[in-house]
């Protein structure tokens, strides 16, 4: 039954699988001494197969190479991932940084929740910055992916400056922030926020910080090299024009996600009314 091209591919696809799955099953990775045993016994075992034999013991040593390569490539993604995780070391602490904003930003109950790819980074001073300063003198290594809540301006008014501006898709920012590293609930059933977030490759989550005037910065607009960035740019404006225009917030968001494959329109809309100060901010954010 394996002897033809389709019965080995499903054998392969079936032995890859169950690489995998033997290594997720794991409470915690192998040393990165494992996964490199596992290779190199994966490229013996493949060695007769390769070589043009077609026996049941070449089979089944073809199977054993391509479960152990599974095995020993996922675990070694998962360690390259996790190395990308915010230090402990930075959590809590004052940061400025500077990148772009990637996919499209959501209008919460709170704020804004954007996703944003770091390019630079500084630990934060502020005796420095009030000095006219525009770049702190100690320079980080942070996760390339981080997601930021923006928290609507206090009643007071907003430390970041009145009538600041909304990020949009594809732009480039300075942002003051605090982070830390992804975590979320672990109850049975519900949802695996950190287990997301990992998938997302998203190395922090934070906040963006108001606590010296005009920190918050937006740099540049999509570059017009770069056609992800338009599109998503683009995206972000259709949504919003669809967002505004409905005369039902819930019907808006279920268009909108429709529309330009943004889900989380839904959520949105139908957790906030339509008075809320995130939807009447929208104009500002479809002007620029």
């Amino acid at each position: 039954m394996l002897s033809g091209i389709g019965g080995v591919l499903l054998l392969s696809v079936l032995a890859g699988l169950s690489g995998v799955a033997l290594q997720l099953a794991q409470p915690v990775l192998w040393p990165a001494w494992v996964d490199a045993a596992l290779l190199g016994w994966a490229g013996l075992a493949a060695w007769p197969f390769l070589r043009g034999g077609r026996a049941g013991r070449h089979l089944a040593l073809w199977a054993l190479a391509l479960a152990m390569a599974a095995a020993a490539s996922t675990s070694w993604r998962a360690r390259e991932r996790l190395s990308q995780r915010l230090p402990a070391a930075l959590e809590g602490q004052e940061l400025l940084v500077q990148g772009r904003v990637r996919g499209l930003p959501q209008a919460g109950p709170e704020g804004q929740m954007l996703g944003f790819e770091v390019e630079r980074a500084w630990r934060l001073d502020a005796a420095a910055w009030a000095q006219g300063r525009a770049e702190p003198a100690q320079a980080l290594v942070l996760p390339p992916m981080i997601r930021l809540s923006w928290p609507e301006p206090a009643a007071g008014g907003d430390p970041m400056g009145s009538g600041r501006a909304v990020p949009r898709a594809g732009e480039a920012w300075r942002l003051p922030v605090r982070l830390r590293q992804p975590h979320g609930l672990a109850n049975p059933g519900g949802f695996d926020a950190e287990l997301w977030l990992f998938e997302q490759g998203i190395g922090a989550v934070g906040t963006v910080r108001g606590t010296l005037p005009g920190q918050a910065v937006r740099l540049a607009g999509p570059r017009p090299w770069h056609p992800l960035e338009w599109l998503d740019h683009l995206r972000q404006r259709w949504r919003d024009h669809i967002l505004l225009s409905s005369p039902s917030p819930q019907t808006a968001g279920l268009l909108a996600a429709l529309a330009v494959g943004d889900q989380g329109a839904i959520v949105v809309a139908v957790n906030k009314p339509a008075s809320h100060p995130s939807w009447e901010r929208l104009p500002r954010l479809m002007s620029g």
